[in-house]
């Protein structure tokens, strides 16, 4: 299983990297709320495609504007996990962070850093 966390952590960080370089080249939309949306290696084309790998889900969540026509400047990038004793992974431009009991939400509310 620990090759599952591994996996998943490094996904967050390339999703990170992508928003990263999606909202400089859109600075008008500012971050995707979608995987689709985001340009990058064979990985980020592999998660749109398919967003359920290596015992994770992963899917962008939470973006927000300040009001309808600004550019998003909020998004989660989670890793909710498939199979019981994983840990839920979740990320924002911040940093990635975990919660040991499998929860996304919580890891987006008090997750644990990395």
């Amino acid at each position: 299983m620990l090759g599952y966390v591994d996996s998943a952590i490094i996904r967050l960080r390339a999703v990170v990297e992508a928003e990263t370089q999606y909202a400089k080249l859109h600075p008008e939309v500012g971050y995707t709320c979608s995987l689709s949306q985001l340009s990058g290696d064979g990985l980020i084309a592999r998660l749109a495609k398919n967003p359920n790998e290596n015992g994770y889900s992963f899917d962008i969540v939470g973006c927000g504007a300040l009001d309808e026509n600004k550019p998003n400047l909020t998004y989660y990038v989670i890793a909710r996990p498939s199979h019981s004793g994983l840990p839920a992974f979740c990320a924002d431009s911040s940093g990635v962070r975990s919660d040991e009991t499998g929860s996304v939400e919580r890891c987006m509310a008090h997750g644990v850093p990395l």
